[in-house]
C-alpha cells in the first residue's frame, strides 16, 4: 500500500517517511514537518537562556536523560567528525594563529563599509588621503584616520576630515538658516 504526504502529496518511503517518538509513522514527509517545526519555532520563539535553564535543571534531575544526551554526542561526533575538527579549530582560533588575518579582515570590514555608505573602495580613500598627506581640510590637523566628507542630498564626496569637523559641518549643513544667528550671538558675548 502506497502512502502520500498529506501536505505536500510526495510518495512516502521509509527515508522520508516522519516517525513519531513512540516509533510510530505519521502521514507526513520529513520535509513537510521540518517546514512545520521552524515556522512553529518562529512564531513563538523561546529564551535560549530558558531552555538551557530547563535542560540543565533536566541533567540535574534526570541521570538517565543526561547520559542520553552525553551518547547522542558521542554519536553524532563519530559520524561526523570533519564537522568536530570545524567546531574545535574556529574562527578566533585562527585569528590567534595568523595576526595577519585579523589586519586583513579590519581592511576588508572598512572596504565593505565605504563601499556601502559612499560607493568608494578602500583605495579610492587612500588615494584621497594621500592626496590630503593625511590632514583634515578644515583644521589641517594630521591624523590617522579621517572621516569621508559628503553632501546628503547629491551625495557627492567633498573631501575627507577629522571626526570633530566632520560632525561640525553635518551639523551647520542642518541647520544653515540658524548660523547667521550663531554668529551674532558668539559676537556679542565677551571673550
Amino acid at each position: 500500500m502506497e502512502k502520500k504526504c498529506i501536505n505536500c502529496g510526495s510518495l512516502l518511503t521509509e527515508d522520508n517517511w516522519c516517525k513519531s517518538s513512540q516509533y510510530n509513522y505519521w502521514n507526513i514527509c520529513n520535509d513537510c514537518r521540518n517546514k512545520r517545526q521552524r515556522e512553529r519555532r518562529s512564531s513563538c520563539p523561546i529564551d535560549k537562556t530558558e531552555r538551557n535553564n530547563y535542560e540543565k535543571q533536566l541533567r540535574e534531575e534526570n541521570p538517565e536523560y543526561a547520559e542520553r544526551q552525553r551518547e547522542n554526542r558521542r554519536k553524532w561526533g563519530r559520524e561526523n567528525p570533519i564537522k568536530v575538527v570545524l567546531s574545535q579549530f574556529n574562527y578566533r582560533d585562527r585569528r590567534k594563529l595568523d595576526p595577519e588575518l585579523i589586519v586583513k579582515d579590519r581592511r576588508n570590514q572598512r572596504n565593505s563599509a565605504l563601499k556601502k555608505k559612499f560607493g568608494i573602495t578602500i583605495e579610492d580613500y587612500e588615494k584621497l588621503y594621500n592626496q590630503q598627506e593625511g590632514k583634515c581640510l578644515i583644521c589641517e590637523r594630521f591624523f590617522k584616520v579621517l572621516d569621508v566628507d559628503h553632501n546628503h542630498k547629491t551625495e557627492e564626496i567633498r573631501g575627507l576630515l577629522c571626526r570633530a569637523c566632520n560632525t561640525l559641518v553635518g551639523q551647520v549643513e542642518c541647520r544653515r538658516q540658524e548660523i547667521n544667528k550663531i554668529i551674532e550671538y558668539l559676537s556679542k558675548s565677551p571673550q
